[in-house]
């Protein structure tokens, strides 16, 4: 519960192996590709210096409040290259990473990437990537910091 997309139902404990079962025969119409969720991008960014600090905040401001209904701006960016990733948090679940394109540095954070990110980075020299993020302000003891929120990522 919590939100309005939120839902739940009760049932008896005797009932759950039928529901088990019912939910797994219902289940064997589809495929994996019926549940791969289409990425919706609300922008492309070729160049990294046409993104700023003003430039977000205004985002922010006309945007805000973000939510259910209300999604934060997806912005594609091609063809980066991962130039580093450190590992953070105390499952170590989270990656920092540090991209580049055209010669322009620039941050992003993958909550819970750091396996994926692995994965796919492994034997990749020279690899360029596609990645979608959501640009934030990062505040912390009080500098504020642009990065990108990573969404998605793949090999171009």
């Amino acid at each position: 519960g919590g939100h309005k997309s939120a839902g739940g139902f009760t049932i008896p404990s005797s009932r759950l192996d039928s529901l088990k079962s019912r939910i797994l025969e219902y289940m064997q119409g589809f495929k994996p590709a019926d549940f791969q969720e289409e990425l919706s991008i609300d922008t492309v960014i070729e160049n990294l210096n046409d993104i700023n600090m003003s430039m977000i905040k205004y985002l922010e401001n006309v945007l805000e409040p973000v939510g259910n209904g209300n999604e934060t701006a997806k912005i594609l960016i091609p063809r980066i290259k991962l130039i580093s990733q450190k590992i953070i948090g105390k499952t170590a679940a989270h990656s920092l990473i540090v991209f580049e394109k055209n010669g322009k540095q620039m941050n992003a954070i993958g909550w819970n990437w750091s396996e994926k990110l692995k994965e796919l980075t492994q034997d990749s020299n020279g690899q360029t990537f596609d990645m979608v993020a959501s640009p934030e302000i990062n505040k912390y003891m009080g500098n504020e910091e642009l990065r990108f929120s990573l969404i998605d990522i793949r090999k171009s």
